[in-house]
């Protein structure tokens, strides 16, 4: 049988159709456009575009995730710029408290001591070791001035 023939080719799309039929519930439920997955009460379907149909819907996890990956900030199909506005825990407080950033400070300023000290280290190890390499450099062809400069 010839893959390209009329008859070959119709079977192919009967049994695509068929199997086109086998309980899909895609056509009833809005479904995310990244992991076709429905939304439910955790992870609500958002329109945040001007798509429309089938890839109009997608969880907020998946949109982030999918724009941390393609490094943009416009839907691909229809150029609309996404806009977000963060969205906080509802025990979150209305402020940091005071503790909290102090603590942060310090973690960074700390860092940056140690990195300081660090770096210290290195080149005090490195001119170290230049200053002993010169010396004997220095001390060699001293003695060798010496020692011909010596009229004995």
């Amino acid at each position: 049988m010839n893959p390209f023939s009329d008859e070959a080719t119709t079977s192919n799309f009967n049994h695509l159709v068929l199997n086109s039929d086998d309980d899909d519930t895609y056509g009833e439920k809005d479904i995310c456009r990244v992991c076709r997955l429905t939304g439910d009460g955790s992870a609500p379907l958002y329109h945040p575009c001007l798509c429309t149909g089938s890839i109009k819907y997608v969880h907020q996890d998946c949109l982030l995730e999918w724009l941390k990956y393609s490094k943009k900030d416009v839907c691909e199909l229809c150029n609309h710029k996404f806009s977000f506005k963060p969205i906080y825990r509802e025990d979150m407080p209305e402020r940091l408290p005071l503790f909290d950033i102090l603590k942060g400070i310090a973690a960074i300023i700390g860092r940056f001591i140690r990195l300081g000290l660090t770096y210290c280290l290195v080149a005090s190890m490195f001119l170290f070791k230049l200053r002993s390499s010169m010396s004997k450099k220095l001390s060699t062809s001293y003695q060798q001035v010496v020692k011909k400069c010596n009229f004995a």
